[in-house]
């Protein structure tokens, strides 16, 4: 109850984006020798580990190697690979999945019944497809639509699965046209192109899996998506939903380096 209402005092959080710096983990050095107030344990998260210098690392190691009984670190990052091996063979690791789309659908349905507003399936669904498996961003999207009472599709039209399937189409009818104007108008409307590129790989490869017979586990798309699929899989070789899911990869790590 105390870390909810932000009164223990033996919770630091820092956020490492903000204090990457060696003067900043040396300040946290010189005060993890101070005992807890009031825990067993005196508790430091670093959030976004990833983006200490250097300098912070070697330093910061220095107290993992040989830390005080009393003190416990949790190290949190999104891009495990930015920490060192040093760092990391002195930490348990633990890795945290990206919620399902049944789960989130169902917080999410949770959440509006709680605030007495009507979310349907499909609307919760859409939402979840577009959060890419994150928990926050699906909240964060179901909030502007309830606070300002925005049609679903508008807010998730360009990652909704009825666009990403009627763009999957263009491509293996070979309408490379449509498919340029189609993305084209929606990013001009200014809609979150990194967004799709991810549901769109997500698509392809329950394609994929459903081109080579592994039905079971695809995510919950609308019956009429899923008819789609069907169709789509007796068109198109593995090889060519290879080469689209590599080539589409190779896209979504040129718009995280742009971000």
């Amino acid at each position: 109850l105390a870390i909810r209402e932000g009164k223990f005092l033996d919770l630091i959080e820092i956020d490492a984006a903000s204090n990457r710096g060696i003067d900043d983990i040396r300040v946290l050095r010189d005060k993890i020798t101070f005992s807890p107030a009031v825990g067993k344990k005196k508790v430091y998260i670093i959030d976004e580990v990833h983006m200490l210098t250097t300098e912070a690392f070697n330093a910061l190691l220095k107290t993992l190697e040989e830390p005080p009984s009393h003190a416990m670190f949790i190290l949190c990052t999104t891009e495990v690979n930015k920490v060192p091996e040093t760092i990391k063979s002195r930490c348990q690791v633990f890795n945290f999945k990206k919620a399902t789309l049944s789960q989130l659908k169902e917080k999410l349905q949770k959440i509006a019944s709680m605030e007495g507003a009507d979310l349907s399936e499909e609307d919760a669904l859409e939402i979840a497809r577009a959060s890419l498996g994150g928990y926050r961003d699906a909240e964060t999207m179901l909030q502007q639509i309830l606070d300002g009472h925005l049609n679903t599709q508008n807010l998730v039209g360009f990652g909704s699965c009825e666009e990403i399937s009627c763009f999957v189409s263009n491509i293996l009818e070979n309408q490379v046209c449509l498919a340029f104007l189609f993305v084209e108008k929606n990013q001009n409307q200014g809609v979150e192109m990194k967004s799709f590129v991810n549901n769109l790989l997500e698509y392809l490869k329950s394609l994929l899996f459903m081109k080579m017979g592994f039905s079971d586990g695809l995510p919950e798309y609308p019956d009429v998506v899923m008819e789609t699929l069907k169709k789509q899989s007796q068109m198109v070789e593995v090889s060519d939903l290879t080469f689209l899911i590599s080539r589409f990869i190779k896209c979504d790590s040129a718009l995280s380096l742009e971000l």
